[in-house]
């Protein structure tokens, strides 16, 4: 299938007297690789570019990361192929703006998708009462990886569940296809369904390049493993809740004191059995791809866009604390003439897009927060220090995160407090103090004019969500 059928929707002699010239030339083809120690290869261009996004995926209950459960076997095992980033960071707690983080290299703050309502109290007030809601959507002027690929001449196709990717929002400007159905947990596409869905689209291409973005729902809210997973790690627990999940999340994000420590391992234990699932289905797609011979010519991005918390800090779920539960994800590169090792090296999500770019010997993006990990992964080539930013709460006050390693400070921004920590020594974070010393507040100082920096010429437009899509965000406790 074309791209324009789509429509919207790879024994000699001894030396005697030589002339210095001739010696240099003859040392010189030796030195290139004619007779001399043979260079490792140099990665090529890929054909296809594919990206799948694990919706809340938190990097540690990998096998990779140390996960205490056997979650994810073949992740593990294709993981020696590839380049593993053990420090991955999240740009922001929740789907909408750390998606539009992974398909800009910005910031919340440089790209605008779902930062919360502008208006004024007493105007966000009256908006509540008149059934009115609304969020930002995407800086219209900000471009995306799929417009750019498709200016290039890529085919570009998606397939996404989460309402927090509705097209109302922008994350689709650039794709030819967007398949994208929204819904409750219980209308939402597992993930086998989304891998059979990508090899049907990759089936209908010719000999074009693509760009395939692939959404993984599981293991969101509200965990329910098909089988045989479900029950792998949940069966003989005691005080289980029933699967899926369907009592209401919301107040157990600020406390969990009601809920019995029972009742806590079975839902960590419950999400795991979706992992595990996920683990299955990204198996049939690497399979899918080697039976069609693409794995060889493909970069495949293997992401999340935040974590979750079990209990770590008094919550539960995500949207609502910065702490490296929700903001630690898994980052792995496979692709062709790429040296399998693994990365201490501090990342962002917004680092995918640039790139990406660079991976494709083209021009980088103006304005990005993300910079190109192409050389690192490439050739090892080490990467600057430089701050990793966090932003844009769901839920409760605002809050910033700044790393810059070993160091992490996270500011309450309504109370005007900063929290310390020492990543290297408490990477679970869990003897953070409240900090006013001067390393604190060099690093505040920093963060602080980053996100300045990030929001320069931000275009900030609203939409009235309707009630379709406010019902379906209220099912899956996006809305409270």
């Amino acid at each position: 299938m074309s791209k324009k059928m789509f429509g919207f929707g790879p024994h000699g002699s001894t030396l005697r007297a030589v002339h210095p010239l001739a010696l240099l030339l003859f040392i010189s083809l030796l030195t290139s690789g004619c007779g001399g120690a043979e260079q490792p290869p140099a990665p090529v261009k890929p054909r296809a570019i594919i990206l799948v996004g694990v919706d809340t995926l938190r990097a540690d209950h990998l096998g990779l990361h140390g996960a205490s459960r056997p979650t994810s076997p073949f992740i593990d095992q294709l993981s020696e192929e590839g380049v593993v980033f053990d420090r991955a960071f999240a740009t922001a707690p929740w789907t909408l703006p750390s998606f539009a983080s992974i398909f800009t290299g910005r910031l919340q703050s440089g790209h605008a998708a779902g930062i919360r309502s502008r208006t004024s109290e007493v105007e966000r007030e009256a908006n509540r009462l008149a059934g009115r809601m609304q969020r930002t959507i995407l800086d219209p002027g900000v471009e995306t990886l799929a417009e750019r690929l498709a200016a290039e001449g890529f085919t570009t196709i998606a397939v996404a569940q989460n309402p927090n990717l509705n097209p109302h929002f922008g994350v689709s400007r650039g794709f030819d296809i967007y398949d994208h159905v929204p819904g409750t947990y219980e209308d939402m596409r597992r993930s086998d369904v989304v891998v059979d869905l990508g090899l049907q689209y990759v089936d209908d291409l010719e000999n074009e390049a693509f760009f395939l973005f692939l959404h993984f729902w599981d293991p969101h809210m509200q965990y329910g493993a098909p089988e045989p997973y479900g029950g792998m790690f949940t069966e003989g627990l005691e005080g289980g809740f029933t699967l899926p999940v369907v009592e209401d999340p919301r107040p157990l994000r600020r406390d969990a004191s009601s809920l019995s420590p029972a009742r806590k391992v079975f839902m960590e234990a419950a999400y795991d059995e979706e992992i595990r699932f996920v683990d299955s289905q990204f198996e049939r797609l690497v399979a899918g791809l080697k039976e069609r011979g693409l794995w060889d010519q493909t970069l495949m991005i293997f992401v999340s866009d935040h974590g979750e918390e079990f209990f770590e800090h008094g919550g539960f779920e995500h949207g609502h604390t910065l702490y490296n539960e929700v903001l630690h994800v898994p980052l792995i590169v496979w692709g062709p003439g790429i040296s399998p090792r693994r990365s201490t090296t501090p990342v962002s999500l917004a680092d995918i897009t640039p790139t990406v770019l660079d991976a494709l010997g083209l021009e980088l993006s103006e304005g990005t927060f993300g910079i190109t990990l192409w050389p690192h992964i490439a050739s090892g080539e080490e990467l600057q220090e430089r701050l990793i930013a966090a932003e844009g709460m769901l839920y409760g006050p605002e809050q910033k995160a700044g790393i810059v390693w070993p160091h992490k400070i996270i500011l309450d921004t309504r109370r005007d407090r900063v929290w310390l920590f020492d990543l290297e020594a408490d990477f679970g974070e869990r003897n953070g103090r409240q900090s006013r010393s001067d390393l604190a507040n060099s690093l505040r100082e920093r963060l602080e004019l980053r996100l300045l920096a990030s929001s320069q010429g931000v275009s900030y437009e609203e939409m009235e969500l309707d009630p379709e899509l406010r019902r379906q965000l209220r099912s899956l406790g996006y809305i409270q």
